[in-house]
């Protein structure tokens, strides 16, 4: 029986290139941890990075989402929010690096709607 795929969605970080090779790293080890097989998206400014991992969601191809920290998945709350209705829809598991979400638990969807906002609000904070 083959191993189920976790997408593992890591981002560069403007301030930290090396971020990417640590965050595989750390995939790796948590995709192995529950018996998931990795695949990687790498966005590094490619729009089309997050377009990729959604045609295969949809597609039935990959059973959980690992990120390493919440806001690697965006800093926009309604791109993050179309992300979690996605993943809910598909019944994909969304790991932010060992914590499951439960995507149907209101507590679960108020915790990554409030993490998404103060995301957002840093990186407008940032920018003026």
């Amino acid at each position: 029986m083959s191993k189920l795929t976790v997408a593992c969605y890591v981002q560069v970080s403007s301030k930290n290139e090396d971020l990417i090779d640590v965050q595989k790293r750390i995939a790796i080890e948590d995709a192995k941890l529950f018996e998931y097989e990795p695949k990687f998206y790498i966005e590094s400014g490619r729009e089309t990075t997050l377009k990729e991992m959604a045609k295969d969601i949809a597609d039935g191809d990959i059973a959980a989402v690992w990120i390493a920290t919440l806001d690697r998945l965006s800093r926009s709350t309604d791109t993050q929010q179309d992300v979690i209705e996605a993943l809910r829809r598909h019944n994909v598991k969304l790991f932010v690096r060992r914590k499951e979400y439960d995507l149907d638990d209101p507590r679960s969807r108020f915790l990554l709607g409030l993490h998404g906002a103060a995301s957002t609000f840093q990186k407008k904070k940032a920018t003026t």
